[in-house]
């Protein structure tokens, strides 16, 4: 039996139906678009099959009073992060979810979710360094699952490969983390199996399904280690990921219509969002990225081109309107493939055409007399909500949970925002398998109590939001996080503000900057800009990482009298958007103005070379004295060379 930590793992369209004129329209814009081939319905099916059970509950309502229901009856505790997002719990009970997981000696998520929460800020060092020094390896690898006896690292748990990072960071059991030793170990075992693979022992043997590699589990999630690997700094890496790339594209693409389950099995999978955002992750990096195009016409097959009535949504009986683990040969409904389906589609709606846009937003509206999504989220028909407990499951026969339910609520607060020419913002992210926390509570928030959401656009425009009886319409002028205030009915926007820009320290697909090296030398401080010889002073230097990827690099800091010596050098680690402060301490013991000088090694292919340098001054002198007090102030003579001068001492 295989043994994985739980992905989650937090304890303690169409105005008109897809058949007739519209359905032509569709294939035939994006065959010209694509030049691939858009399946039509080889079936009818009912898209009204199932409605009934839980209409009576949630007709009369609106989508602000059933979030506040169910919101009331969660057990916060049991989804930390969704937590934040409610305004149900804070960043504080994140640092102690990973306190906890110290205490249980549970390294793997102590790494997992620090890397989740890296970006809202949150490090808990000495955690960190327990978990490089508790978590088991494989070989050079970390270890992450456990199956059929032996012990493995499994692709799907990138986060894992991070520790390499926190590693150098703090210079930490650099001995059992290493980078280079890792990756030459990881590319040879895959390069041996000749395909993409699951999982990789401590001899470099790996296994992989009797019927793949599968389009997502083996396939893409080989390709984000390799990213991961070209993010710590390791270049040869996105070669590699480009390599296995082209291996998805000429072996699982099928008939020109969408990427297979696996390469004996041509079903719609339900991991397509998934697959979709590490793609994205490589797209970012290389921006004319080879077959994108199969990655929209993909999408738009699997869950827009037939409406409700589109594969992947679609059991042997009909339409299920939430996403089934295989079309047509296995019905059961999956709550976080539903999750990451809509967030991809959201964040790829601006590569949209037009007429797949209307069919994005008619799926979340409604069209043809059926509900919105979020209520058909809550049908009988999707069979994940449970309405005498008011609750919902992970899976169609998994039981109901406080985690599923507090998530399955996430979406539905994303399914109350309906883009029409603004496209919502979610970071670049992919780090464990089926991730959903790129729906990042620094970005989005809702506020049921107090009328207020937070969302983000990466390209302004126009959003339609329905969480009252009405529709409420605002218009964006600009990417950024904004804070919205609704009437108490939630049926009119009394107030907008702009927060902030995207933050920087993530990536953002649509729209954003392309990415770039450029290391960055914020300022210098210096604790006395006047001191008396072979006295000390301490030298401060921020350094920031502008850029797109991890940067490791020597900052020597210098003075400049009749010679040049160093006065020290550091090597530093940085993520993108990161930020640190250097301190040097040195005491000089001639007298003299001091050029004192911050510098790189030279950064390859930096945009900004001039800004990994920093320069500043420095008089060191002798005193005698004090000359005489004067209210309190003291005034020194000051021997500067052949030269004396008064200086005020303590003013």
């Amino acid at each position: 039996m295989r043994t994985r930590v739980s992905p989650i793992g937090e304890r303690r369209l169409l105005k008109r139906t897809p058949s007739g004129i519209l359905t032509p329209l569709l294939v035939g814009m994006l065959t010209l678009a694509f030049n691939v081939h858009v399946g039509s319905k080889s079936r009818i099916c009912d898209v009204n099959y199932g409605l009934t059970g839980y209409q009576m509950k949630t007709e009369n309502l609106t989508l602000s009073q059933v979030m506040q229901s169910i919101k009331d009856d969660v057990d916060w505790d049991k989804a930390v992060y969704a937590g934040v997002l409610f305004n149900e719990r804070t960043k504080a009970d994140l640092e102690t979810l990973i306190d906890n997981y110290v205490t249980d000696e549970d390294w793997l998520n102590v790494l997992r979710w620090s890397v989740i929460c890296k970006k809202l800020g949150i490090e808990r060092e000495s955690a960190i360094k327990a978990a490089l020094d508790g978590l088991p390896m494989v070989g050079p690898l970390p270890w992450t699952t456990y199956y059929g006896g032996t012990n493995y690292f499994d692709v799907e748990q990138k986060f894992a490969l991070l520790g390499y990072y926190y590693a150098e960071k703090y210079s930490y059991r650099l001995d059992k983390w290493n980078k280079t030793s890792a990756y030459s170990f990881f590319k040879g075992a895959i390069n041996d199996a000749g395909h993409p693979v699951l999982f990789i022992d401590a001899n470099g043997d790996t296994w992989t399904i009797s019927y793949g590699p599968r389009y997502y589990d083996e396939s893409a999630n080989t390709v984000q280690c390799f990213l991961v690997f070209y993010e710590l700094g390791i270049t040869d890496a996105l070669d590699n990921a480009l390599h296995w790339w082209n291996w998805i594209n000429n072996n699982l693409w099928y008939q020109d219509t969408h990427y297979k389950y696996a390469l004996n099995w041509a079903d719609y999978e339900c991991e397509a969002g998934f697959f979709t955002k590490i793609v994205t992750n490589l797209k970012y990096y290389k921006t004319d990225l080879g077959n994108w195009s199969r990655i929209l016409a993909d999408l738009q097959n699997r869950f827009v081109i037939d409406g409700w009535n589109s594969k992947q949504w679609c059991s042997s009986n009909g339409t299920t309107y939430v996403v089934v683990h295989h079309y047509p040969s296995n019905s059961q409904r999956r709550l976080q493939n539903t999750i990451g389906a809509w967030t991809t589609l959201l964040s790829v709606y601006g590569e949209l055409d037009n007429a797949c846009q209307n069919a994005t937003r008619d799926l979340l509206k409604g069209y043809n007399g059926l509900d919105p999504a979020w209520k058909l989220l809550m049908g009988s028909t999707a069979n994940l909500y449970d309405s005498s407990a008011n609750k919902f499951r992970w899976r169609s026969d998994s039981s109901l949970s406080d985690e599923a339910t507090a998530y399955a609520l996430t979406l539905m607060f994303l399914m109350g925002i309906i883009p029409q020419t603004a496209v919502l913002a979610f970071p670049i992210e992919e780090y464990d398998y089926e991730y959903i926390y790129d729906i990042d509570p620094e970005l989005y928030g809702i506020d049921l109590d107090n009328n207020s959401i937070r969302v983000s656009v990466v390209k302004g425009g126009v959003l339609e939001f329905i969480y009252g009886a009405s529709s409420a319409f605002c218009d964006f002028p600009s990417s950024g996080v904004y804070e919205l205030t609704f009437s108490n009915d939630w049926n009119n926007i009394l107030n907008v503000s702009r927060l902030q820009d995207l933050p920087c320290n993530r990536k953002f697909s649509w729209g954003s900057i392309q990415p770039r090296h450029d290391i960055a030398i914020v300022n210098m401080t210096l604790s006395s800009y006047a001191l008396e010889v072979n006295e000390s002073v301490i030298i401060q230097a921020p350094v920031f990482n502008n850029g797109s990827f991890i940067e490791t690099f020597n900052l020597s800091l210098c003075y400049t009298r009749l010679k040049d010596p160093i006065i020290g050098v550091q090597t530093i680690t940085l993520v993108p958007y990161e930020s640190t402060i250097l301190n040097f301490t040195w005491i000089p013991n001639i007298t003299g103005k001091y050029e004192i000088k911050a510098y790189t090694n030279p950064i390859p292919n930096d945009t900004n070379p001039e800004n990994n340098v920093k320069i500043i001054f420095i008089y060191v002198i002798t005193l005698k004295g004090p000359y005489y007090t004067w209210y309190e102030i003291e005034y020194w003579i000051v021997n500067y060379g052949k030269r004396s001068l008064r200086l005020i001492s303590n003013y």
